[in-house]
């Protein structure tokens, strides 16, 4: 398998690994920045995934809108992945400054739907 570079795809700054593209990536690192303003949280930088459920249990939320807040957490890694694999393998890349928009967009119907099935669920 020939691989033209081991730099992050997605900012070209430093080598790539999930820890680099998932938390460390400065693109990330803005995006979740955006988030937690958003959601008027402390933000803190994350070096691994274990920070991150350190800072999502720490945070003083209900636990109703902790679990909204883990959903678009990983909406936003999808969406990171997502990137990553278009910058790669696609034809068409995606903008940078169009990715927070795709992950409030993203979290709010994957919130809306999984609101309607539990409430269905709560029902029969």
């Amino acid at each position: 398998m020939e691989i033209e570079s081991i730099l992050c795809p997605s900012c070209g700054t430093a080598v790539e690994s999930t820890s680099h593209i998932f938390l460390k990536c400065n693109i990330v690192k803005e995006l979740f920045h955006k988030i937690t303003s958003w959601w008027d949280a402390n933000y803190m930088e994350l070096s691994s995934y274990e920070d991150w459920i350190e800072w999502l249990l720490n945070l003083r939320l209900s636990p109703k809108h902790k679990s909204m807040l883990e959903g678009i957490s990983y909406t936003m890694w999808w969406t990171i992945w997502n990137f990553r694999n278009m910058n790669i393998f696609g034809s068409k890349l995606q903008s940078k400054a169009s990715l927070f928009e795709e992950i409030v967009s993203r979290s709010f119907y994957w919130c809306k739907f999984r609101c309607e099935v539990l409430s269905q669920r709560d029902m029969a």
